[in-house]
């Protein structure tokens, strides 16, 4: 099935400054023989997705595409990076999700403007330490990965990160890492095995903390420190009893709190 938008818009950026948006989506087609043409007629292209289309490396000619400011190659059979991808000095967000043997390539560092990166389900096992070229990174998804348990110390140097998402990804302690990453507001530990929480957690400016499908056998003391800034927690499918969780609720009452038993 083939979905191809082609689309030229003028586009107000937070500066004020408008600029020209040309965007090509593609799904599940086969590169070579639908996509190829379109995109080396069109270096120009600011927004690309091409999902599910049998990709195993990234093209010349989207590396062409030196005013790409958004990118998705979610399942696809990519295996690792060029060097080169440097020249999207405009790449703002990055979709690479589902390429499960791709990992992490050190060349993302060379992605100066990046501020969202989804990795999820990539085969990742660890984040090399130290992790530089990514200032500003707001966004990063780890998730569905076989995270190692220091996996996450090169995320130590990202002052900028406000969301993580690291469920599902076989855990059974928070990566002390986190702790590091002063700014973070969001965080996904969801669907992991997690039965104790760190300290570290509270002193962290949390709106959002997502610890559904864990195993959690009491509510730590410490939730608390996180009211009222806390917006959203998820504690479901926690063997935590139920009335403690009603009595946190009016706790937090200005806190969603989302909990369920199996």
């Amino acid at each position: 099935m083939l979905v191809l938008l082609l689309l030229s818009a003028c586009k107000t950026r937070p500066s004020g400054r408008s600029t020209l948006e040309f965007r090509m989506e593609f799904h599940q087609v086969d590169y070579a023989t639908e996509v190829r043409d379109s995109l080396a007629r069109h270096p120009e292209t600011t927004v690309f997705i091409c999902t599910g289309c049998g990709l195993e490396e990234i093209p010349a000619e989207l590396l062409a595409c030196q005013h790409l400011e958004e990118l998705a190659l979610g399942h696809n059979g990519l295996k690792e990076l060029p060097a080169d991808i440097g020249a999207w000095r405009s790449l703002r967000r990055l979709d690479l999700s589902y390429n499960d043997r791709l990992g992490w390539s050190p060349v993302l560092s060379g992605l100066a403007s990046l501020e969202e990166l989804n990795l999820n389900g990539c085969g990742v096992r660890a984040v090399p330490l130290p992790l530089e070229g990514l200032p500003k990174l707001k966004v990063l998804a780890l998730g569905q990965n076989p995270l190692l348990p220091t996996a996450l110390e090169g995320l130590m140097g990202l002052d900028s990160l406000k969301s993580l998402n690291i469920s599902y990804s076989n855990l059974y302690d928070v990566p002390e890492a986190i702790g590091a990453l002063e700014g973070l507001n969001q965080l996904d530990l969801s669907s992991n095995g997690i039965q104790e929480l760190p300290d570290f957690l509270w002193d962290l400016p949390l709106t959002s903390l997502d610890l559904t499908e864990n195993k959690l056998p009491d509510l730590p003391e410490g939730l608390l420190r996180l009211y009222p800034d806390l917006k959203y927690l998820g504690l479901g499918a926690n063997p935590l009893d139920a009335q403690a969780v009603e009595a946190l609720k009016e706790q937090m009452p200005e806190t969603e709190i989302s909990f369920w038993t199996d």
